[in-house]
Parts: C-alpha cells; structure tokens; sequence
C-alpha cells in the first residue's frame, strides 16, 4: 500500500481554461479523489461549473467531491461531499449520502475535534488549512493532527502539503492515506499533468514493502 493523491481544485476555478487543467492533471498519473472547491463563485456559475469537473473526474474513474453543499453534489451526481462547516452539517450530510457516497470532513482545530468527528464514523478527516495562502505552504498543525492520528484511529485521513516538493514529503511522513495537493499542481510552473507525475514519484517512496 501506498498513500494516494487527494487533489483540490484551483482557486480560480472560474478561469476559462478550469476543466482543462483537471483534465490535464488527471493525465498526469494517479488521482484517489478530487474535491471541487467552487465556494467563491455564484450558485448558478457554481452549479455549471460543478457539473463540468464531476463529469471529467468520473470519466477518469476519479471520485469527485463536492465542498460544503449537499445539494449542490446531488445536482451534479458528484460521489461525494467534504463538510467543513461543523459537526450539524456533517451529521446531516451523513444522513443524506452514507451508505451510498462518501462524505469527508475537514477544518479540523485539535485533536478533541479530531476525536469528536471520528466518533461520526466519516468516511475520512482531512487535516490542514484549504483557504490557507492559495495553497503555497503546508499547515503545520494540520500536519501533526494527521502524523497523531494516522497510528491510532481506523479512519482514513488527508494530510495536506503546500507548494513545495519537500511539503509533499512531509505530509507522506504523517502516513497519511491521502496527501491533499493544491497549490503545488495549480502554481507548478510545468503544468498540472507534470505535478502530478512528480507527486506520485514521491508517494511511490513511502509504499509499504
């Protein structure tokens, strides 16, 4: 086993060129999950995007999650949602989508949140900051929370690294199942396919023998 990419969306997803980018990072090797992050955007603009990124993702046999709305992944078929508004809304979103689909959670402050979201049975916890300075640097508190919790709960979690290759790394050293990656494809001056070939270099490392 070896842990997997959880790639998030750019912030500017409105560009353009937005599905061509994800479609360009997914050619670039393998991708667990994507977590569409369209919070900025209107809800119309929003929904046309959604659908156009959960459709590449699962043409590419990518589970595709949706962030913060539950209606919102239902209108777009996505496999998924990532809660990150409290545990009300990760309870309801539990209700609606489980067995079915997956739902995560995520804005995690310390291990007793941590502890209290485990005992919802999620389907995973990502630790780390998603708004935190456009993806460019790791979030070391979130990257404890996961290097804690990876040894002792069943759970599956989401380490998230920053920009750098070295972040990359240190977010696997967690044994994290999942490595969150956003700022390292989107801000990669080679393109995302050729950031996602080099994270997954990296991840073939911590494979277990």
């Amino acid at each position: 086993m070896r842990p997997r990419l959880f790639l998030i969306t750019p912030f500017d997803t409105t560009d353009d060129d937005a599905t061509g980018k994800l479609g360009a990072a997914l050619s670039g090797g393998d991708v667990a999950s994507v977590l569409i992050d369209t919070e900025r955007l209107p809800a119309d603009t929003a929904q046309t995007v959604t659908k156009q990124l959960v459709r590449i993702c699962q043409d590419a046999e990518v589970a595709a999650l949706v962030r913060n709305d539950t209606q919102l992944a239902g209108r777009a078929g996505a496999d998924g949602v990532h809660v990150d508004t409290g545990t009300a809304d990760l309870e309801a979103a539990m209700a609606s989508f489980q067995p079915g689909r997956i739902v995560g959670a995520g804005r995690v402050a310390n291990r007793h949140d941590a502890l209290l979201i485990g005992e919802t049975d999620v389907d995973y916890v990502l630790f780390g900051r998603l708004d935190g300075a456009d993806g460019r640097a790791e979030d070391a508190d979130g990257l404890a929370l996961a290097e804690w919790w990876s040894p002792i709960v069943e759970i599956p979690c989401v380490a998230l690294a920053g920009e750098s290759e070295q972040s990359v790394e240190t977010a696997c050293e967690t044994g994290a199942e999942f490595i969150g990656i956003r700022g390292f494809v989107w801000n990669n001056h080679d393109g995302p396919a050729d950031a996602v070939r080099k994270a997954n270099d990296i991840l073939d490392q911590f494979a277990d023998e």
